[in-house]
């Protein structure tokens, strides 16, 4: 996205004066004269640890169900992948997700799992969950975010 700024700082910290030019954020980190020029000092296309180089597929799916759908899931392909409705208990939770990093080991892949909530148990059952349940699977460098929710919010299993 081209923006005209005054003065600006290549890759190798050059500074380039630019005035009246129109230049490609992807190559400059921009501050004018007076300190910033509309970035707070942030520096664009230019990471310390910069993101994926290729496609980064992010996609949301039900799946009605995880449990013994793992090698399902790991062949949508790489990326960031949330689930609802995983039905995933406090038992089949832990399971699931050994399932999940397995199938991505055998694809050559390092898989990461975030759960939401355990889904309650079912009626009469040891193992199955209640039709709740969130999940997230990513290739990439990820964590699980600890926000506060209430205890009502959590507990649903509808969030992450």
């Amino acid at each position: 996205m081209p923006f005209r700024m005054a003065l600006a700082f290549d890759c190798n910290g050059t500074q380039k004066f630019l005035s009246e030019n129109v230049v490609d954020i992807h190559n400059y980190g921009a501050l004018d004269g007076h300190g910033c020029l509309g970035l707070n000092g942030q520096r664009i296309g230019e990471a310390t640890h910069p993101g994926p180089m290729e496609f980064l597929t992010i996609g949301v799916t039900n799946p009605s169900g995880l449990r013994n759908k793992e090698q399902l899931a790991v062949e949508q392909g790489s990326g960031i992948w949330s689930y609802s409705e995983t039905q995933l208990s406090t038992v089949t939770q832990k399971t699931a997700a050994k399932a999940l990093k397995f199938h991505a080991a055998n694809a050559g892949r390092h898989l990461r799992v975030h759960y939401g909530a355990p889904a309650t148990l079912r009626a009469r059952s040891t193992w199955a969950g209640t039709w709740t349940g969130v999940a997230c699977t990513s290739d990439h460098s990820s964590k699980a975010l600890q926000v506060p929710w209430p205890d009502d919010f959590w507990t649903s299993g509808r969030v992450l």
